[in-house]
């Protein structure tokens, strides 16, 4: 019984010494590496803005560079910084009847399979975002990235034209509203493991500073 409240005792204190580092460090603004360039080379998920259900997976890099050092709180350990990305997906799913030019098409028709479930595409975002750093302890920061992003995706399949099958494709361009939000754990003064979420992908990469 004793040895329970102890160790239960020695929780809380672990717990409360946890909580007075985050304090300390959040209430000490400037507490934090200084660096030029912050380089994220990841791998993304990408799953909104499709055409379709699937969702697509590729390499990315994003850039983030510092524009206020120590702020905008000026009594938090926080910055500010531009984030320039780019990222590539590609994923597959059925067509249905994306590109059949014809008679209405159903799955029991011969044609079904072979011109109505392959469809390809690729899907480049390019987002601008607003990165705000909130540095927690040193190992641990946090960030919200809001923005905008420039996307093109290019879809190509199999379908149906006139009386035989053709090789179709299309494109379309879209400058949404992004949102990401995301935690860096730091390895060193130069490497971080960070994890992105938000939309329209996830990602998980190393953070170098230079």
């Amino acid at each position: 019984m004793r040895s329970g409240r102890g160790i239960a005792l020695a929780m809380v204190a672990v717990g409360l010494l946890f909580a007075s580092t985050v304090q300390a460090q959040l209430k000490q603004p400037g507490q934090h590496i200084r660096y030029g360039v912050e380089v994220e080379p990841q791998v993304s998920l990408q799953w909104a803005h499709l055409p379709g259900d699937s969702a697509g997976i590729g390499p990315g890099l994003r850039l983030s560079v510092p524009i206020i050092s120590d702020g905008p709180l000026k009594k938090l350990n926080n910055s500010l910084a531009i984030g320039l990305g780019f990222n590539w997906a590609y994923f597959q799913e059925p067509c249905g009847a994306y590109f059949w030019e014809g008679s209405s098409l159903t799955p029991e028709d011969p044609e079904y399979v072979t011109y109505s479930e392959r469809c390809t595409a690729h899907h480049f975002t390019a987002p601008i975002v607003i990165q705000w750093n909130f540095f927690v302890t040193k190992v641990v920061s946090l960030f919200a990235e809001p923005g905008m992003a420039f996307i093109y995706e290019r879809r190509s399949g199999m379908g149906w034209c006139d009386n035989g099958p053709c090789s179709k494709s299309d494109s379309v361009t879209k400058l949404p509203f992004v949102m990401w939000g995301g935690a860096r754990m730091a390895m060193s003064d130069s490497l971080a493991l960070t994890i992105r979420l938000g939309t329209p992908y996830v990602s998980a990469g190393a953070s170098l500073f230079f």
